[in-house]
């Protein structure tokens, strides 16, 4: 658990699925964005997977971590079930991060 969610006692995810139902969202969304850090529990595996593996590349951009640490932290059944190898992550990554660094400098 990380510090501010002990600090506050819910993640980002929790207040992402409350927004999403205030919003009213479609269930759908609101459940795969409930559970992205957990995409096996979620009820909506196929777009949690997609939200935990965007969210693995996103994290490891803005942390500076290079593009192999988000193919770590991939969840082995995340990769199976997009149809991706770890050596996918680190491209799409590096292509992610390539493309904010222009985006940023513009």
């Amino acid at each position: 658990m990380l510090q501010k969610e002990r600090l506050w006692g819910f993640d980002h995810s929790e207040i992402g699925s409350a927004v999403c139902q205030m919003w009213r969202i479609p269930r759908e969304i609101t459940t795969a964005i409930r559970y992205h850090h957990e995409p096996s529990l979620s009820p909506e595996k196929d777009l949690a997977y997609v939200i935990f593996t965007a969210d693995m590349i996103a994290l490891s951009i803005a942390e500076s971590c290079e593009p192999e640490d988000a193919a770590k932290a991939m969840d082995k059944e995340a990769l199976k079930f997009l149809g991706l190898k770890k050596a996918d992550i680190v491209k799409i990554t590096e292509e992610v991060k390539d493309y904010t660094d222009k985006v940023v400098a513009e």
